[in-house]
This record gives structure tokens, C-alpha cells and sequence, in this order.
């Protein structure tokens, strides 16, 4: 008797690939959210559903979606489409909804403009879900309208207190990890994504990094804006590191010069090392920070960029 295979279908799936969408005809994104609904399709891994969460769109978006799961649905072995659409607040009240309605195991978002980096991207971050890590990430590849591709391979989730440790759409995430730590708190408009993945390392969850590339970004979007996203950054530290430093000494051009900088004042980053004793990835993260706080700090033109905000 042949083993078992760890891929094969089962009554509820492993993964939920999450896409959420809204208006994408008034924005031309109908082909693309063809690919994105394709390159889940293709995948070799096929224990697996596309969740698709509409934001109650208004320009016939419903109607491509639904032509597109009934083509879907036709085809045989065919990954299931599930789809629903109702209004949300924003985009991460919309991924929120769609997490509640997911059946896999671990889920992973698309943006509707998005690919997965090939057919085995999945079937890869399955393999490296060894027993325990509630998360499993890779890099991703990032195009824009002109043709420019950028693979960006700087994951770690020692980086995050300057930065994304990883891509939001370059990750696998346990789905009862996700219920557990209430979503993404929708008072952050771009940066949500950053505050789950700081809130889900302090929990203690833990992680495993597969050399892949996951996912293939196309630039724009939420976080095109970079005075958004050092804004929403700043209101991030805020509400995390006031239990451990008192943040009325720091402005907030202070605290998005430390994004723009990417680093802390060292005082900054020592408080947090000893704050997070208890916790060894974010001590660990810590104690990394506080390096690149002393590296930068004898680099003044680091200082005078993140001044000018430049």
C-alpha cells in the first residue's frame, strides 16, 4: 500500500488562500484577478480553497467573480471557490471576515492583483510546517508597470521593530493563531499587517523560514504612500511600547524619523531588550535592533535623512 500523501485532499482543506476584492473593474484589475484566481488553480498542492471576500463592490464585480467560480467549478479536481461579498470597513476588515469563514488550517493571502510564486509555492510552505510553528515564510518578487522586477530576500522576524518581518502575502499562517490574536486591528488603515505580525512574534508564536519565493507582489496600493505608512507605523509603536517607555518624550516626527531612519534612538532599543526578556524571538529582535541603533548612530547622514524625511 502506497504511504500516505501529506497533499492529498481531505474533507476540510489544509490551506485558505484568501484574496479580497472590491470594485476591481472600476480599477481595470479584471485580468489580473483572472491570474490570481489561476495561479491558485494551478497549484500542485490541492488540499486547499480560495476564499473571496467582496467588499459589497458596485461596478459588477460580483458578477466576475461568480462567472469565474462557475468556470471554476465546471472544470474537474477543480480547487474549490468559495465567495461571498458584504460590506466591510476596509481591506483588513474585509481579510478579518474572510478569516471567520475559512476552513483550512493555516491561511494565506493574495491581493487580487497578486500571483503565487509557482505551482508548488503551497505544497513548499506545507513541507516546512514542522510540528509547533504557527507561521512559515518566504521572500517575494515585486513588479510594477513597467516591467521592473525586484526579489526582495531580506525576511527575518528579527526585523520587526524596524520593519515588515516578512510580506503579508509571503506567509502562512496558522488560522487559530489568527482567531486567537483578534485579527488585524482595523484602527490601522495601511500597516495593520504589521501590527498582527509584531502582536503574533510577542505572543511567543514561532516560525519557519522556507527558501521560496512565495509570492510575486505588483508595487502600489495601501502601501504605496510612504508619509501613510511611517504615520501608521509611528501609531503602531505607540500602542506597544507605552507599557515599557514613556512615549510622550517622542513626537510624532520623531517616531516616523525612526521609520525613515530604519532604527531606534538606542535608549529606545535597549528599554525594549530588557522589556522583552521573557520573550526570545523579541529578545532576540531586541538585542539585533539595538546593533543597528549603534551602527547608525555613528552615521550621521542617517540622522539627516530621516529629518528631511527623504
Amino acid at each position: 500500500m502506497a504511504p500516505p500523501d501529506d497533499h492529498r485532499p481531505s474533507p476540510l482543506p489544509r490551506v485558505s488562500v484568501i484574496t479580497v476584492t472590491r470594485n476591481l473593474i472600476d480599477a481595470g484589475r479584471q485580468q489580473r484577478f483572472r491570474a490570481a484566481v489561476d495561479c491558485v488553480q494551478a497549484q500542485t498542492c490541492r488540499d486547499i480553497e480560495h476564499v473571496i471576500q467582496d467588499g459589497a463592490s458596485t461596478d459588477g464585480t460580483q458578477d466576475l467573480i461568480a462567472g469565474l467560480a462557475a468556470q471554476v467549478a465546471a472544470q474537474p479536481g477543480a480547487v474549490p471557490i468559495r465567495w461571498t461579498s458584504e460590506r466591510d470597513a476596509n481591506l483588513y476588515d474585509g481579510m478579518n471576515m474572510a478569516i471567520a469563514g475559512a476552513r483550512g488550517r493555516y491561511v494565506i493571502f493574495l491581493n487580487s492583483d497578486d500571483l503565487l510564486g509557482g505551482p508548488d509555492t503551497l505544497g513548499r510552505l506545507l513541507d516546512g510546517a514542522a510540528e509547533g510553528s504557527r507561521f512559515v515564510y518566504g521572500s517575494n518578487l515585486r513588479t510594477d508597470d513597467t516591467g521592473n522586477r525586484r526579489h526582495l530576500k531580506r525576511t527575518s522576524t528579527h526585523a520587526i521593530f524596524q520593519r515588515m518581518p516578512f510580506s503579508h502575502n509571503a506567509v502562512l499562517l496558522d488560522r487559530q493563531m489568527l482567531v486567537d490574536l483578534d485579527g488585524h486591528d482595523t484602527q490601522f488603515p495601511v500597516a495593520a499587517d504589521y501590527d498582527l505580525f509584531f502582536r503574533m512574534i510577542a505572543s511567543g508564536a514561532t516560525g519557519v523560514q522556507v527558501d521560496a519565493c512565495v509570492s510575486v507582489f505588483h508595487t502600489g496600493g495601501l502601501t504605496a504612500d510612504d508619509e501613510r505608512v511611517a504615520a501608521d507605523y509611528a501609531a503602531v509603536w505607540r500602542k506597544h511600547f507605552a507599557a515599557h517607555l514613556d512615549m510622550s518624550r517622542y513626537s510624532e516626527e520623531d517616531l516616523k524619523g525612526w521609520y525613515r531612519a530604519g532604527a531606534m534612538p538606542v535608549a529606545v532599543t535597549f528599554a525594549l531588550w530588557r522589556a522583552y526578556r521573557g520573550v526570545p524571538q523579541m529578545r532576540r529582535a531586541a538585542a539585533h535592533s539595538l546593533g543597528k541603533s549603534l551602527r547608525r548612530a555613528l552615521q550621521p547622514w542617517r540622522r539627516a535623512r530621516a529629518a528631511k524625511g527623504n
